[in-house]
């Protein structure tokens, strides 16, 4: 009996240890397949950037700067589909799918997005309304504070709101454009719509109640004038190596009449601003600031020297490796497509540094353009005197005089294409 106990003991001992050494070339297994996992990753952001630097460095039409085809999900894979997934490479290594989360390279689009419109607005609102086919109210912007970011745009839109006929729904960046209308479930413009369903409920009561409306509402995201990097995404682009429709043609296709407010600073104090606001802690040093930008800037450059200024300002893939948002203060590529689609009387285009140097001029300017019912001197004085919205302390730094002459002269021939569209030699910003 001892010695069939002794060996049940001895055979239990022996599995208790195998499974212990089993367990621990499991967690040992693990533990290589998360280092392998990481050290992938660098090699893709490494590669990534290095697959760019030799396109751009080739002089030949047979490289793509974009560098991965477009990929779409058929009809019946969208809408079964779920998560959107991360690009290929990310996922090859062992990445988890995250549900709405967009394709680092801005090249995989699950569907191809229509644009819609226009719709048979109701005449009983001021503001861009329709019933749709279930007799339900729907309401999409009657303006657009389009861009650029750091140029003022948070002030002035919450001055705008102040406005008795101006509706606040306390968002003003609703970011359809450029991102969520990209995302499953939402790339619709009843969706679009939806984000503004406060501002619809109190319409349609107007309505009911004195049979017209003249409240309006607007959508204040400063990423529309540029970021329309996700453009083969947009109907019409498929198989294009730059786009054919932007954000401009998706608006006028909702509403060919909408009101379109643009404020554009100094590109090189834009760029400075914007970077301080986004790398609050780096971007302290000034050195880092000037080693950031002139890697952006020779990125850039090498890449129009093969294909064109418009090709690059579009491109997604540049866009990510480069991360100081640089091509935003290409400004005359991005107006040029504005105009195109819309009467230059539907565009308000102004410069930051006059808005703030007579703000009561220009907000006079602004709310003529918007043909709002007049309001009272009183309402005005409260709207010109109250304190200004998102601003950063002067104390947050200076660029090195060198960063400046840097980008002084890649921004240089933009401003001067801008002079030109705009026929004011004003907008040089003094770069002569």
């Amino acid at each position: 009996m001892k010695v069939k106990y002794c060996r049940i003991v001895a055979v239990v001992t022996a599995l208790s240890a195998l499974l212990a050494v089993l367990v621990l070339k499991l967690v040992d297994k693990y533990s290589a397949l998360e280092r392998m996992q990481a050290q992938a990753e660098r090699i893709f952001r490494k590669a990534a950037f290095n697959d760019i630097e030799r396109a751009i460095s080739q002089e030949s039409n047979r490289l793509e700067i974009q560098d991965l085809p477009v990929r779409y999900l058929s009809d019946v894979d969208w809408g079964q589909h779920r998560l959107q997934p991360l690009d290929d490479a990310r996922k090859a290594v062992g990445f988890n799918m995250e549900p709405n989360r967009l394709s680092d390279d801005y090249r995989f689009c699950v569907k191809e997005i229509p644009m819609e419109g226009p719709f048979n607005f109701t005449t009983k609102s001021l503001n861009p309304c329709w019933f749709n086919s279930s007799h339900q109210l729907q309401c999409i912007p009657y303006f657009y504070l389009i861009g650029v970011s750091k140029s003022g745009t948070t002030d002035l839109y919450s001055r705008i709101n102040k406005h008795m006929h101006v509706f606040n729904d306390g968002w003003k960046e609703k970011h359809w454009l450029d991102f969520s209308r990209y995302y499953i479930n939402k790339e619709s413009v009843s969706y679009y719509a939806s984000t503004f369903s406060s501002f619809t409920e109190i319409v349609s009561q107007q309505i009911n109640d004195k049979g017209v409306s003249d409240l309006v509402v607007g959508d204040g995201t400063p990423c529309y004038f540029f970021f329309s990097l996700y453009w083969p995404c947009y109907e019409g682009n498929r198989g294009l190596t730059q786009p054919r429709f932007t954000n401009a043609d998706v608006i006028y296709k909702m509403n060919p009449r909408a009101k379109i407010l643009l404020s554009m600073r100094d590109p090189v104090k834009r760029l400075f601003s914007r970077y301080m606001t986004l790398l609050k802690k780096n971007a302290s040093s000034p050195l880092f600031f000037h080693q950031s930008t002139s890697r952006a800037i020779d990125v850039y450059t090498s890449c129009i020297k093969v294909w064109s200024a418009r090709h690059c300002a579009y491109n997604g893939t540049l866009y990510r490796i480069v991360k100081t948002r640089l091509q935003e203060g290409m400004y005359s590529v991005f107006l040029r497509d504005w105009l195109k689609v819309f009467p230059r009387d539907q565009i308000l285009i102004f410069k930051f540094e006059d808005y703030v140097s007579d703000l009561p001029k220009h907000m006079k300017s602004i709310f003529k353009f918007l043909e709002l019912p007049p309001i009272s001197n009183s309402t005005l004085h409260a709207i010109l005197t109250r304190g200004a919205k998102n601003t950063l302390p002067p104390s947050k730094g200076k660029m090195m005089p060198e960063t400046i002459d840097l980008l002084q002269k890649f921004y240089r021939p933009y401003n001067k294409e801008l002079q030109e569209i705009l026929g004011d030699s004003s907008w040089s910003w003094g770069y002569e």
